[in-house]
């Protein structure tokens, strides 16, 4: 899933699904959220607490 980095001059990088991938960057976080919910695939269920290892034992 995509995630957000802030960045040193107050800017926030957009990657996902790795490190490797950057989806782009914004001037706020705002911006950045939209860019997120804009690469969540069409399916993507609700945000839930815990790590992907806690939902498969779930």
């Amino acid at each position: 899933m995509p995630f957000i980095d802030p960045l040193s001059d107050g800017r926030y990088r957009v990657c996902g699904p790795s490190r490797g991938t950057v989806i782009g960057e914004a001037d706020t976080a705002t911006a950045a959220i939209a860019m997120v919910m804009g690469s969540l695939p069409a399916n993507c269920g609700p945000a839930v607490a815990g790590t992907a290892n806690d939902q498969r034992q779930g």
